[in-house]
């Protein structure tokens, strides 16, 4: 099984996804992975670095206290195994120079897509399906189109039932969530942002969850979200009181 989130605020978020991380507690063993983006000496452009710990989360608690890590935009990913550890490669978010995806559910048609992009000498560190989206998406931007534009531009190619979550290199305050056939909550507080595919993972950190419809998709700015339809036409979903310590589980 695999978790994802994503935070987007005016200050360091990586507190949040840690405390969210560890209300997913998944049973077998757990690796876990962030991806942040972070300033240049210069502070007018960003890069996008990345953290897989295969140990679990305590081990990225303590590389993060090392390396002082803070940002204001990072998605995080949880995946557990009972077969046995799992190697660092197996561990998402999986990054381009441009991106960052996590993702949860199944792509079908992932082996012909990186065929594909091996084809176009794309190269791959990993046999992860998120990866071939992270080379989609940075392949689509190659060509100048608008971040939602080329995330929705690869979308079209996947087969599948997944949610996904993106962050971006040349855009650092936001990022773009999506919702095929598997469940994604997008959580609000005052100046913070999150999406995530387990909702009991924001107990104490939102203040509202908003369900996305199958099909929706949402760019997530620290004070604004905005999400469409399946068909782009701007949508409003209900929200709901997030959940508090003690209650169950929202169903999605």
């Amino acid at each position: 099984m695999n978790a994802i989130i994503g935070a987007v605020t005016e200050g360091n978020c990586i507190t949040q996804l840690m405390d969210a991380l560890q209300q997913i507690d998944q049973p077998g063993y757990e690796a876990v992975g962030l991806s942040y983006t972070h300033p240049f000496q210069d502070q007018n452009q960003h890069g996008i670095h990345t953290l897989h710990r295969p140990g679990g989360l305590q081990q990225l608690r303590d590389s993060c206290d090392r390396l002082s890590v803070s940002s204001s935009t990072a998605l995080a990913s949880s995946c557990a195994s009972l077969a046995g550890p799992l190697a660092g490669s197996e561990v998402q978010p999986c990054v381009t120079s441009q991106v960052a995806v996590a993702l949860t559910g199944e792509i079908a048609n992932y082996q012909a897509l990186r065929q594909q992009l091996e084809m176009e000498e794309c190269l791959f560190s990993s046999d992860q399906p998120a990866e071939v989206i992270a080379h989609l998406i940075s392949g689509y931007l190659h060509q100048a189109m608008p971040l939602e534009t080329a995330c929705l531009a690869a979308l079209a190619q996947l087969q599948g039932h997944f949610s996904l979550v993106v962050m971006f290199r040349d855009q650092p305050d936001q990022l773009f969530a999506a919702r095929h056939h598997k469940p994604l909550v997008i959580g609000r507080s005052y100046g913070i942002s999150y999406a995530c595919s387990a909702s009991h993972a924001l107990k104490g950190l939102a203040d509202e969850l908003i369900c996305l419809s199958d099909g929706d998709y949402a760019l997530l700015h620290a004070d604004q979200i905005q999400v469409w339809d399946r068909r782009s036409i701007p949508v409003q979903r209900p929200c709901f009181a997030a959940l508090q310590p003690g209650q169950r589980r929202l169903a999605v």
